[in-house]
């Protein structure tokens, strides 16, 4: 007697990227042959190459590669067997420095505030909005009323990173001269009080 096993299907979805160090979740989704579905009793074997990047022989596994990669994962029961593929694009992890942690201005001023990034191209975004001006994607002039912190996000092929800084707004002094005496002959001294308050 013949006999006949459905083959395995399997699809392990559409290509992906990561940042450089971090790992993704891929799935071998299975299904069988013959009408069955993903209904069929037995259980299939999973092969994921190139192993070195794989964490786990089973349908869902952890992928780190360390550059981009094309990763073939293989379902096979009894004679029969299949297999997808997915590209894992990788990209350099970014680096990013702002002008301080904390800058201080007096109320009423602009204060201009830069981010450097190790990847130029990458997509600059401020929080919060209010009181920006964007000159360019990674230099900003701000003129709040009053102290907050401003969060710089940058992110390029799925790399992330972020950095923030504090803007303490202090109030403008104002000073308030006395002059004593206030009527002088030439020559005489005369006394200047100032009663800075702020």
């Amino acid at each position: 007697a013949v006999e006949v096993f459905p083959t395995p299907l399997v699809n392990v979805g559409g290509d992906q990227f990561i940042c450089l160090g971090d790992s993704i979740l891929l799935n071998g989704t299975l299904s069988w042959s013959g009408g069955y579905g993903s209904d069929y009793p037995e259980e299939a074997t999973y092969t994921w190459n190139p192993s070195e990047y794989i964490n786990g022989t089973t349908a869902t596994i952890f992928a780190s590669p360390v550059e981009t990669e094309v990763i073939t994962v293989t379902v096979s029961h009894e004679q029969c067997e299949t297999s997808d593929e997915i590209r894992i694009d990788v990209f350099e992890a970014l680096d990013m420095e702002l002008t301080a942690d904390t800058l201080y201005m007096c109320l009423g001023d602009t204060l201009n505030i830069s981010a450097t990034v190790s990847r130029s191209s990458a997509f600059f975004n401020w929080e919060p909005a209010e009181w920006v001006e964007r000159p360019m994607p990674s230099n900003i002039l701000v003129s709040p009323t009053m102290s907050l912190l401003y969060k710089a996000r940058a992110e390029l092929g799925g790399c992330i990173i972020e950095d923030s800084v504090f803007v303490n707004v202090r109030p403008t002094p104002v000073a308030d001269i006395s002059v004593e005496p206030s009527v002088i002959c030439l020559g005489d001294p005369v006394t200047f009080e100032s009663d800075p308050t702020t």
